[in-house]
């Protein structure tokens, strides 16, 4: 999001990810490891989005990015 040049986004997906991972540390501290089974999920449903996410953003501005 960043080199894409929407800073914000990218900014507000990069602290959002790291307050989850937090939250996700300590749900997997306190369940003993089982936590990763619903933390790991989201991880990747989130990369998905924002991959997705940023893909028609850079669709909807050709003039940027050919």
């Amino acid at each position: 999001w960043i080199y894409a040049g929407n800073t914000s986004v990218g900014i507000i997906w990069l602290v959002s990810v790291l307050a989850w991972d937090f939250m996700a540390a300590i749900i997997v501290i306190f369940t003993g490891g089982f936590g990763c089974f619903c933390t790991v999920p989201v991880n990747i449903v989130l990369t998905a989005i924002s991959a997705y996410s940023l893909n028609e953003y850079t669709k909807k501005h050709p003039e940027l990015f050919g």
